[in-house]
C-alpha cells in the first residue's frame, strides 16, 4: 500500500512484536533503486482512485524497467 505515514523512533513497550521480514524504505526521498519518483507519488496521493492506481502501477513498472534493464554496454 502506498500512503503517507509516520515513522515512530521509539516503540511503546506494549506495542507487541514487529512483523517478520526486512523493512525496505522505498519512499521517493531515498536513493533506493525501487523508489518511485516524487511526481508519480504526488499524482497518486492527490487522487487515490482505482483508475489512478492503475496509472501509478503502469508508470512505476516502466520506471523500474528503465532502471533495472541492462544498458547498451551490458555483457
Amino acid at each position: 500500500m502506498l500512503s503517507r505515514y509516520t515513522i515512530y523512533r521509539r516503540r511503546p513497550a506494549d506495542a507487541g512484536p514487529l512483523p517478520n521480514g526486512i523493512r525496505q524504505d522505498t519512499r521517493y526521498r531515498t536513493r533506493h533503486i525501487l523508489r518511485p519518483t516524487e511526481e508519480i507519488v504526488e499524482a497518486y496521493l492527490a487522487d487515490p482512485t482505482d483508475i489512478n492506481g492503475a496509472c501509478f502501477k503502469k508508470k512505476y513498472l516502466a520506471l523500474l524497467d528503465e532502471r533495472i534493464s541492462p544498458g547498451p554496454c551490458a555483457v
